[in-house]
């Protein structure tokens, strides 16, 4: 629709004798007043006839008569609008009083849901046996059969501004447990999937420790009490400890031990089974020690405690007293001579011997010339020695 096209959209007669003219009506004026009457009849379905001059008339009214039909009567209150809020459908509501006055009645489309009962009633009902055996209290109570719920949220447990509480539910269609913590911002999930793991968002904290997995222990990289193998070195160290290693026998019948120890200053100790004493050690050097006494030095030197002396010892006394022996095969000269006797005749018998060390090279007799007596026989000895 649109107005006369003057200035101020109103229509002018105007003053011929004045030379003012009055409004000129267009076409786009005239085309627009026809569009606008003819649309009220055909709006009700009224057909546009030339000979009827009264169809605006009858349009009007048959727009108020089927407006009229369906128009509510001033209620003098604010009704309440039903089926158009949220997850609501466009079923009819029917509050009523129930015609044999036991309450308000409500029917949704055809389905009767009965009388409402409001908290006044209710309250009598709460101490009554069917209801205390039927129903939890909000303030607790026990159950003794199963509750379903799609999911449990948790009231209370944030301190700061985020209203988000903690929730208990399952994933749709998977049989499974959620835990869901934290803020709004930062959800953190607990879950016990189908097959019983529960999987945790962070690393658990056992009374204040924190326990191994595989994101901070490597099992592959620890010798097993069992037994493994090591493919480095294996350090035993603590301070304030003489580091030692136990290895124990314990076939049948026995139970001993032997313990190696750090040597003070450098070295290894063997330790006896009581742990009372050590009975062989080596130091940062290499000298070796048996039961605290110094055995065998680097140099080969060995410490013959049956004789009280080192082997370097004894063996120089035996170069020594070779150096003064004749060699195998070699000439002995003689250094000393002398007689021994005499061995006379007699009528009994006579000995001569030679000294120890005199070796027998000879025998002189004094003169037998005829047949005097006593003959006698001299033993010539002499004593040998390599030159």
């Amino acid at each position: 629709m649109q107005r006369i096209n003057t200035p101020d959209g109103n229509f002018h007669a105007g003053d011929p004798s004045a030379g003012v003219k009055g409004t000129v009506v267009t076409q786009p004026f005239m085309q627009a007043v026809q569009e606008e009457l003819a649309a009220v009849p055909e709006s009700v379905g009224i057909k546009l006839d030339p000979n009827d001059n009264g169809q605006l008339l009858k349009g009007i009214q048959k727009i108020v008569g089927n407006a009229g039909a369906n128009y509510q009567p001033v209620l003098g209150y604010t009704p309440v609008q039903q089926g158009t809020g949220a997850l609501q459908g466009q079923n009819a509501v029917k509050i009523g009083w129930a015609t044999d006055g036991s309450g308000l009645r409500v029917t949704v489309d055809t389905t009767d849901l009965g009388v409402v009962a409001f908290a006044s009633q209710l309250a009598a009902y709460a101490t009554q046996e069917w209801v205390e055996k039927s129903a939890v209290p909000r303030g607790g109570g026990v159950m003794i059969g199963t509750l379903a719920v799609p999911q449990v949220q948790l009231s209370q447990g944030h301190a700061d501004n985020d209203g988000t509480k903690p929730m208990i539910y399952n994933d749709p269609s998977v049989r499974n447990v959620v835990f869901r913590t934290g803020p709004s911002n930062a959800y953190k999930y607990t879950v016990i999937d189908e097959s019983g793991v529960l999987k945790l968002p962070a690393r658990p904290n056992f009374a204040g420790s924190t326990p191994w997995d595989t994101g901070n222990f490597d099992p592959n990289s620890k010798l097993n009490t069992s037994g493994g193998t090591v493919g480095g070195r294996l350090a035993l160290s603590k301070q304030g400890w003489q580091a030692d290693f136990q290895l124990r026998n314990w076939r049948e019948g026995q139970d001993v031990s032997t313990y190696f120890r750090a040597r003070d200053g450098g070295g290894l100790e063997i330790i006896n089974n009581a742990y009372n004493f050590v009975t062989w050690s080596v130091d940062d050097y290499g000298t070796m020690f048996m039961r605290g006494q110094q055995m065998l030095n680097t140099d080969g030197n060995l410490w013959c405690a049956y004789r009280g002396s080192w082997m370097s010892g004894i063996l120089d006394d035996l170069y020594n007293r070779d150096n003064g022996k004749a060699n195998a095969g070699a000439t002995c000269q003689p250094y000393d001579f002398a007689e021994f006797g005499p061995l006379r005749q007699s009528t009994g018998t006579t000995t001569v011997d030679a000294p120890d060390t005199w070796f027998v090279k000879g025998i002189r007799t004094d003169n037998w010339n005829g047949d005097a007596a006593p003959r006698t026989l001299f033993l010539r000895c002499t004593r040998i020695r390599n030159t």
